[in-house]
């Protein structure tokens, strides 16, 4: 009788084990796609930080020639 306890109890035990290793692993793969998201849209953010960059760059240099030729009377 005592060992019908105990297996039953042992049983109990690895069930809900389980159970709560399956609910934990559901919150490590949410976690898990909530920063491989996060990580996108900061990759994202940053490509276009970086085209705004560089569009302006280019425009600080268009200027800086127009200026220059216009100083120079070529316009």
């Amino acid at each position: 009788m005592v060992d019908d306890d105990l297996s039953l109890n042992s049983e109990e035990k690895r069930t809900k084990s389980e159970v709560e290793n399956l609910q934990l692993r559901s919150l490590v793969d949410e976690a898990k796609s909530n920063y491989q998201d996060l990580h996108m849209h900061l990759l994202n953010l940053m490509q276009g930080k970086k085209s705004e960059d560089t569009e302006e760059h280019h425009h600080q240099v268009f200027d800086e020639k127009v200026k220059d030729k216009k100083q120079s009377g070529k316009w």
